[in-house]
């Protein structure tokens, strides 16, 4: 969890909330990360996943900094996509 507060903090992204949570349901597969998104009901899955992740759509086994990175990887690309969506979005609406 450490791990993923600072690299919300070295981003400067306040936008991103890191919190604990019960049981997401892959104890096998612990330490589980979910990632939610206020737009969306539940967990979503991210490019990065893998296929049984993105399945599940929970991050399975993070205990590395590798797999931290990934995560995190994986959460800033989310960002950019979505943000380069809405922006077409807006010059979209600016056509008309």
């Amino acid at each position: 969890m450490a791990s993923l507060y600072e690299r919300k903090e070295s981003a400067g992204a306040p936008n991103v909330v890191v919190e604990e949570s019960p049981c997401l349901g892959g104890c096998k597969q612990a330490p589980c990360v979910a990632i939610e998104h206020e737009e969306y009901e539940g967990n979503i899955g991210l490019e990065g996943m893998h296929d049984d992740e993105l399945t599940a759509r929970l991050f399975y086994r993070i205990v590395t900094d590798d797999d931290v990175q990934r995560v995190w990887d994986a959460v800033e690309n989310g960002i950019r996509v979505m943000a380069e969506e809405e922006d077409d979005d807006d010059d979209d609406d600016d056509e008309y």
